[in-house]
């Protein structure tokens, strides 16, 4: 997909996609899902609700037993196409546990860099019909699912590949390229890496006197009774005037917050 460039006045064409297609095509493919080329955006209704695609990606290829839910979409990779039936939310079920892989076109919903409308509500359903088995009308019911394999007309069934080294030199702008074997990927056991590290270190065990205590005594120290709680201010509502002493409110917060608590409290707005 070829771009307008203010900068420099000129057409260019970009070294691959943000998404990275081919890579996300590469880690879809086991459970039989895939990406196409289009480009889409426009206005999908699903389960009552919305929602925005602001130029993301088809659902290309979903297997047959799947979900999918396609929209009319304009697709700005193809200049001077009309608006047609495109994927956009596609899933499908995976393991004998009941677990599920669910790919949606566009993630601008999600990011308030680029948000135009959020796709919150979507995602807690979609969330509460795979986690919790919730029956959400018109979201991947029956009359969603698939009967047979579905592949988007547009895919060619060759899916997005990557451009070949010869057309672009991808080492003049990757930091990874550019240093072989620099970053790692370390094994998720850290002691493997810093074995003198205090948490790796093992565990002393516990002292002879410990180990000898009788039984007699483990029962008294459990029996023996706890401390009473400490004594605590008498709480405040505003409807009974000021806050109390050694309070404040947050600026736009009616909740009065103690001295020395902001570190625990969070306010902002969506």
């Amino acid at each position: 997909m070829r771009f307008f460039d203010d900068n420099t006045r000129s057409w260019w064409t970009p070294a691959t996609g943000g998404a990275n297609v081919p890579a996300l095509n590469d880690l879809l493919a086991p459970f039989g899902l895939g990406l196409g080329d289009a480009v889409v955006h426009g206005t999908a209704a699903i389960a009552g609700m919305r929602v925005t695609l602001s130029y993301g990606v088809d659902v290309a290829k979903v297997p047959a037993g799947g979900w999918l839910h396609k929209a009319t979409l304009s697709d700005a990779a193809r200049k001077g196409s009309h608006p047609s039936s495109h994927g956009f939310l596609g899933a499908v079920t995976h393991g004998s546990a009941g677990g599920h892989v669910a790919v949606f076109s566009d993630s601008n919903c999600l990011d308030r860099s680029h948000m135009t409308s959020n796709c919150y509500d979507l995602v807690t359903r979609l969330l509460g019909r795979l986690l919790d088995g919730e029956a959400v009308p018109g979201l991947l019911d029956d009359d969603a699912k698939l009967s047979a394999p579905y592949v988007t007309p547009a895919f060619n069934a060759s899916p997005p590949a990557r451009r070949p080294a010869s057309s672009y030199n991808f080492t003049e702008v990757s930091y990874v390229l550019r240093n072989p074997g620099t970053p790692v990927c370390f094994p998720n056991a850290a002691c493997e890496k810093l074995p003198d590290h205090p948490h790796c270190r093992p565990i002393a065990p516990p002292p002879p006197e410990a180990a000898s205590k009788s039984a007699a005594e483990a029962a008294a120290e459990a029996a023996r009774p706890l401390p009473p709680p400490p004594a605590t201010a008498p709480t405040q509502s505003l409807a009974e005037g000021t806050p109390p002493a050694g309070s404040r409110y947050a600026s736009d917060s009616p909740v009065p917050v103690p001295w020395g608590a902001e570190e625990a409290v969070c306010w902002g707005s969506a």
